[in-house]
């Protein structure tokens, strides 16, 4: 969307006229909350001509924030569900407390530091103007006004509008949204407390894991001393069973003390065609016999997450597919544009990654604890495969579904909150 160039010395004069009628907006009893935050958006994005505005919320902990609401102006696309965490976003998470955020140029401003590469410059935002919302007098979230292009200055008149505007969003969500707004808080506050359970299980695990490393780093080199010996044939292959082993066990120590850690990420804006071409390409030797196939319709929307922990979801998925197929045939990975099949309680839109095989298949046991910690059908598996794939994509304001019968195959769903 091309946009003017904009100086201090810029007046609105249609501006007084937007603060009568945002005053005017009113909740609708039985209305959907869109309907109201709808027109809330598109007043605001006109009276300041910016693209993009997004209402967000702070979880109970304030470790975090998640898009409630995200309006695009050119295209009138709404979304929701992206989460930002405060470990991964330290720098904005520190902006002043202040009736604005104001950031004229995103390249320089140190409270957008951590968002520009991964966020900011994907979506083509040169400027911010954010103003935060409040309940009960304490802050609990943001309303963002996002300008597509080069750098904007932001004249007084326009921060004050801002401030009005979250004024207005905290009186609508007092007024009938805020309900929908904890609805979706509590989804993930639920998550969140999986998330730190597992946490709780990775810190112990990785404390065991770790001298468990340690012995099998002295066992292996005693293993490998004794290989450089002279040995019969017989000997030899006892030699390599202990050897593989030892692999396993290191294998499992390396995932133990991963897993449950909640390390800051890099979550950054993602398109997933070339993403998946290129994971595919990479993943084609470990995949044995089977091919893989990609289906996308059309275009879908941008995501934000970490991308090495999404190539780690997928290789996940496209391993036990190849698993389940007895390591030969063919995964489909279809991606599309997810809002009939999502079954999370958000208001806009997601994107749906499904890896489907033609494999065993699971029974209804097997379909409800396959994200369980440790649990595993597969010889030598860990069983901690999905659970962190879970723990990633819960992260990112996602979900992922199961679906299996037995001899007919599976199709694990990854859904994923848009961002643009």
């Amino acid at each position: 969307m091309s946009t003017p160039a904009w100086s201090s010395h810029t007046r609105r004069p249609d501006l007084e006229a937007a603060l009568n009628a945002l005053a005017q907006i009113h909740h609708v009893a039985g209305d959907p909350p869109q309907v109201t935050l709808y027109e809330l958006a598109r007043l605001a994005t006109d009276a300041l001509q910016v693209e993009r505005f997004g209402v967000w919320c702070a979880t109970e902990d304030r470790s975090a924030i998640r898009l409630y609401f995200l309006y695009a102006r050119s295209t009138g696309a709404v979304a929701d569900g992206t989460i930002l965490r405060k470990e991964d976003f330290a720098s904005y998470f520190r902006a002043p407390d202040a009736r604005t955020v104001c950031i004229d140029d995103v390249t320089s401003d140190p409270i957008a530091a951590d968002l520009l590469v991964p966020y900011l410059q994907p979506l083509g935002i040169g400027a911010l103007l954010d103003a935060p919302i409040y309940s009960d007098g304490l802050p609990s979230g943001m309303v963002c006004h996002e300008h597509v292009g080069g750098p904007r200055t932001w004249t007084d008149e326009e921060r004050l509008f801002a401030g009005t505007v979250a004024d207005n969003v905290s009186r609508l969500l007092e007024e009938g949204l805020r309900q929908r707004a904890e609805q979706n808080l509590r989804v993930y506050q639920r998550e969140l407390q999986v998330l730190n359970r597992l946490e709780a299980m990775g810190r112990m695990a990785a404390g065991i894991a770790h001298d468990f490393r340690n012995l099998l780093t002295v066992v292996s080199a005693s293993v490998e001393l004794l290989a450089e010996e002279g040995l019969a044939p017989g000997q030899r292959s006892h030699l390599d069973n202990m050897l593989a082993a030892v692999t396993r066990g290191q294998d499992l120590a390396h995932e133990l003390m991963h897993f449950g850690r909640d390390v800051a990420g890099r979550p950054t804006v993602q398109a997933l065609r070339p993403f998946l071409d290129n994971l595919v390409r990479l993943s084609a030797a470990s995949l044995g016999r089977c091919t893989v196939e990609v289906h996308q319709e059309r275009e879908v929307s941008r995501v934000l997450i970490d991308r090495p922990e999404l190539e780690r979801v997928m290789l996940n998925l496209l391993n036990n597919a190849r698993d389940a197929m007895g390591g030969s045939g063919v995964i489909r990975v279809e991606v599309t544009q997810a809002t009939e099949d999502r079954k999370s309680a958000g208001l806009g839109r997601a994107v749906s990654i499904a890896v489907v095989d033609t494999g065993i298949g699971m029974d209804a046991d097997t379909r409800l604890r396959v994200f369980e910690p440790f649990f595993t059908n597969k010889p030598g598996g860990t069983g901690l495969g999905l659970a962190v794939a879970r723990q990633i994509v819960s992260r990112a304001g996602g979900t992922i579904e199961v679906e299996s019968s037995p001899g007919v195959g599976t199709t694990m769903r990854v859904i994923l909150p848009v961002i643009e």
